[in-house]
């Protein structure tokens, strides 16, 4: 299918690169990731070799949560589970698809899933609590009515969906529980270590053709900074940047400085 056949679409396509040894995430978490790889290389042969999805009805899309605070790679993982299954990937924008006028909503999110299937494209809501947040328990208003229709109505686009789809947030417990009870995998990517914030450091610049002196302490550098791997690549550019402007190689001094800058900017005062 060419990618460029349709153009009225509520996202657009990409072909991510980003490939699962490059991710930083304790074994277990890493284990989980394969598992919804394996799962996605086998649909074909489970749900119609095997007749699965004859047997089972509605609800057989692969549905995936991924929680954990800003930087710990939801959107890395979502762009590696693209890439190892050969799919493109679909950002929602949800400013595009949340609408204030009644039905615009369900509307726009019926065009994405189909634009999605019609792709076979992993269709990605980032921030979904925007989106599947919890419905409102007392209805006091036609707003909460209509929030709640708005709930309803995802619920069930969602359980008919037949591909691959990746809600991320950062608050699980925002995510409705109905949602919940219909996804297949839940992740939470936690915040990495200090050996961990080490090898993404070091992961980042090893892939870079960038020029580095060395050496670089990059032990030092997942000590000094309790940061997530978004941070760190923050970092990385800042120093990258700076760098270039001196006509220098990156050097240690300068990713210890774009360290404690970044750290600045997600309001922690001192290094760890």
């Amino acid at each position: 299918m060419d990618d460029s056949a349709r153009t009225d679409t509520q996202f657009e396509l990409e072909r991510p690169t980003s490939r699962l040894v490059d991710l930083v995430v304790p074994d277990d978490v890493r284990a989980q990731i394969q598992e919804i790889i394996d799962a996605g290389r086998m649909r074909t042969k489970v749900l119609d070799v095997w007749h699965l999805r004859r047997a089972i009805g509605s609800g057989v899309g692969l549905t995936v949560l991924l929680s954990g605070k800003p930087g710990t790679g939801k959107t890395v993982t979502t762009e590696i589970l693209a890439a190892e299954l050969d799919r493109p990937l679909a950002r929602i924008d949800g400013s595009k698809v949340v609408s204030k006028w009644v039905g615009e909503t369900q509307k726009n999110l019926k065009t994405a899933l189909e634009d999605a299937a019609l792709h076979g494209a992993v269709l990605f809501f980032d921030e979904a609590d925007a989106l599947f947040a919890k419905r409102v328990s007392k209805v006091e208003s036609a707003n909460d009515r209509f929030a709640n229709l708005e709930t309803n109505y995802l619920l069930q686009a969602l359980e008919r969906h037949d591909g691959i789809v990746v809600l991320a947030t950062n608050i699980d417990t925002a995510i409705d529980d109905a949602f919940k009870r219909r996804l297949l995998y839940k992740i939470e990517l936690p915040m990495p270590d200090a050996p961990a914030r080490s090898l993404i450091w070091e992961g980042i610049l090893r892939r870079s053709e960038a020029p580095v002196q060395r050496p670089i302490d990059f032990g030092k550098l997942g000590k000094s900074f309790a940061l997530a791997g978004g941070h760190i690549k923050n970092a990385i550019l800042r120093a990258g940047y700076r760098a270039a402007t001196l006509g220098t190689p990156i050097t240690y001094d300068l990713l210890d400085a774009a360290g404690a800058a970044e750290l600045g900017s997600t309001g922690a005062l001192v290094r760890s």
